[in-house]
């Protein structure tokens, strides 16, 4: 029986290459420099809501657990299938 050869990529070309729609979408050549920063951007602002977060909890204005996994649950059922 006859061992089976792989390609090399040095040997072939085409090694490691795969096939992309004739339509795909072209990567943008200038940058985006106008990204939203999602969360503080500084490390004060990080530490002033982590201030604020502990003070909420400490009042009891949080989201109960319950909660938050029933609302994962429903938005999961929504979009798996």
């Amino acid at each position: 029986m006859e061992k089976e050869k792989y390609p090399i990529l040095e040997e072939d070309e085409s090694a490691g290459m795969c096939s992309e729609p004739s339509a795909a979408v072209t990567y943008s050549e200038k940058e985006q420099l106008d990204v939203p920063v999602l969360g503080p951007s500084t490390w004060e602002e990080a530490m002033n809501d982590l201030d604020a977060s502990e003070k909420e909890f400490e009042a009891g204005e949080c989201i109960p657990w319950e909660n938050v996994v029933s609302e994962i649950k429903e938005r999961y059922r929504h979009h798996a299938y």
